[in-house]
Formats: C-alpha cells, structure tokens, sequence
C-alpha cells in the first residue's frame, strides 16, 4: 500500500511539474499576442482568452441558440470583440494582485438584460500552485540524499558510523549496505 501511495504521488508529482511548464510557456506566449477560446450553447458563451500574463474565464449571454465553437491562437487585435454586449453599470467589481472577479448585468441587442461573469486569474499564479508538489517532492529527495551522503540512516536520520550494515534505531537497512 505504501508503495502504491509512492507511486500515485509520483506521477501526480510529474504531472503537476508538466502543467508547470506548460503554464510558464503559456505565460510567456500570453505576451506576444491575444489567444482565446469561445464556446457557445445554449444561448450562453463562455470565453477563456490568453492576454498579458492572465488567464480570462467569461460567461456571458450568446445571441444566437445554436451550438459555435471557436479557436484563435493568434488575433491581430487586443481585445475580444463582442459587439452584441451593452455592459450596464452595475456591475459589482474585485481586483487584487492581478486576480479580478466581476459580475453584472448586460443587455443584448434586444434590450434583455441576462447575467454575466468574469474572472481573472495570473498565469504566475496557477504557475506558482502547480510547483508546490514537484517543489515538496524535491525538498524531500534532497533531504533523504543529504542524509545519506552524511553516514545517516535514510528513514530515522541514525548516526550509522558505528553499524553501516544496519540501523540500530528503526532496522532499515542502507543502500550501500544491500549492494
């Protein structure tokens, strides 16, 4: 079971550094130009747009009934035009550290209002939350590693200078010792 355990965590460990790296590039990417996802359905859109270092998640009314879904990875302009939004001022408004949260009320072309949402997110955010697994893994390698290297029992941290073949406090046996 403990073994399973190890190996379950490693491979999140691995997955987690990949979404790292793949953020980091994104991150990078972001500031060369605009890249977004729309998806509509069901007279609802939802939009996640690439711009700046941020990651933009939009749910906002769609005009039409009909399934869309559309990719841009590269847009000559900067902004995601959306003419059929008449944006109302009540929209209530959070920003902070880069992060923004902002709900409100828009009218469509026919003057009915439905709700919408926005949420912004750093990219050096989501970067940074991915990292903490593969960044603890490595904490903890380096660790066991430094013990070793120093004559210590790998598990208990023992002094094993005096009985390299075995620990006397938990039992475990060292690398250099099975070989």
């Amino acid at each position: 079971m403990k073994r399973l355990r190890r190996i379950i965590l490693n491979a999140l460990t691995v997955l987690s550094l990949l979404l790292c790296v793949a953020t980091a590039m994104l991150w990078v990417w972001s500031y060369s130009a605009e890249r977004w996802i729309l998806r509509a359905d069901r007279g609802y859109a939802q939009l996640i747009c690439l711009l700046d270092g941020r990651m933009l998640v939009e749910t906002s009314p769609w005009p039409n009934e009909g399934r869309f879904l559309q990719i841009v990875l590269h847009s000559a302009g900067r902004n995601v035009n959306r003419p059929w939004l008449y944006h109302q001022g009540n929209a209530k408004f959070f920003s902070a550290l880069g992060f923004t949260l902002e709900r409100g009320t828009v009218f469509n072309s026919n003057y009915v209002p439905h709700g919408y949402a926005i949420v912004v997110v750093p990219l050096w955010f989501i970067m940074l939350c991915e990292a903490v697994l593969p960044g603890l893994w490595m904490t903890r390698w380096r660790r066991a590693h430094r013990r070793m290297g120093l004559g210590r029992c790998p598990v208990c941290s023992y002094d094993l200078r005096a009985t390299p073949n075995r620990c006397p406090e938990c039992g475990t046996i060292p690398a250099e010792a099975r070989a």
